[in-house]
């Protein structure tokens, strides 16, 4: 009798590292992610004009290779601490700096991909948008980012260097609420989204990208679902219609710290919440996070303290 090995396990990895000035790429990367799932790659693109004389099967163009654009994104299935401070500081600005305020400029930031037996070296990244969700029946915090970038060349092995994970479980699920007008609304599911405008249509000289400016306010919102009763429809969809501002909080922890996700001014639109679902009755809801004024409130703030 003969016996077959069983490969297991990921022969991959996705590391991410601050670049001191942008495009100037850092390698080996300074922190490791453990994403489920990554999407990197890069488009060419080709100018296609085709000609006056040609049949239907044999007809006359001419081709060239314009400009490329690399990009991609990465998911995390479970955020740990460790990782957010780094994913806050490419989403936010200077975050991770210890300022705890959100920046206007983002950081530039190089990603190193494995992909056996390829190294691929992302620089010149910034973060377009990232989603945090978690939802009742599934209460990990999860973590989506769209990335582009400037340059995308071939590594090395000495290039990736030697993963390194976080030691420690994800941030997981403690307590959601949404409060309006101080009533306290449970949650079963919530969004919450970020996106950072980049001008990715500039007009180049080089088939690489020179620069990735930002352009436009940074704008926070996202979707929750609040348990369907006639207290939270009073207390949701009446203020909603009266123009209220809310409050969202999300709390995860790994009993180690507790994070707190905090949107002191959200704005409702204009629609209703919808009903959906037979089993179960559900409204999932959008909101608007907002600041209260120059200088004194943030669209999203983030607490970390001890468990």
């Amino acid at each position: 009798m003969s016996e077959l090995s069983v490969h297991a396990g990921y022969d991959g990895g996705l590391g991410v590292a601050t670049e001191p000035s942008p495009g100037t790429a850092v390698t080996p990367p300074t922190t490791w992610l453990e994403i489920e799932s990554e999407t990197f790659d890069e488009e060419r693109n080709w100018i296609d004009t085709p000609g006056i004389d040609g049949t239907r099967s044999r007809s006359k163009h001419r081709s060239a290779q314009t400009t490329i654009d690399p990009k991609g994104s990465f998911r995390l299935n479970g955020v740990k601490g460790a990782d957010l401070d780094k994913i806050l500081e490419l989403l936010l600005g200077n975050y991770g700096s210890g300022t705890g305020y959100v920046g206007d400029t983002l950081p530039s930031f190089t990603v190193c991909v494995h992909k056996p037996p390829k190294y691929d070296v992302y620089a010149g990244c910034k973060m377009a948008s990232g989603t945090f969700e978690s939802a009742e029946g599934d209460q990990a915090l999860k973590f989506d980012a769209e990335v582009t970038a400037r340059t995308l060349t071939e590594g090395t092995i000495t290039d990736f260097g030697t993963a390194s994970y976080a030691d420690e479980i994800p941030l997981i699920h403690r307590r959601l609420t949404f409060t309006v007008e101080s009533e306290a609304v449970n949650i079963k599911r919530w969004q919450l989204k970020v996106e950072n405008p980049l001008d990715t249509e500039t007009f180049r000289n080089s088939q690489t990208r020179l620069a990735l400016p930002e352009n436009g306010e940074r704008v926070v919102g996202g979707e929750f679902t609040p348990d369907w009763n006639a207290t939270n429809y009073t207390n949701v969809m009446d203020l909603w219609r009266a123009g209220t501002y809310g409050e969202m909080r999300a709390e995860y922890t790994n009993g180690v710290y507790v994070v707190t996700f905090v949107c002191a001014n959200c704005r409702f639109p204009t629609e209703r919440g919808k009903v959906s679902g037979k089993e179960a009755i559900e409204m999932p809801s959008k909101f608007e996070a907002r600041s209260s004024g120059p200088g004194e409130q943030d669209e999203l703030q983030v607490y970390v303290a001890a468990a």
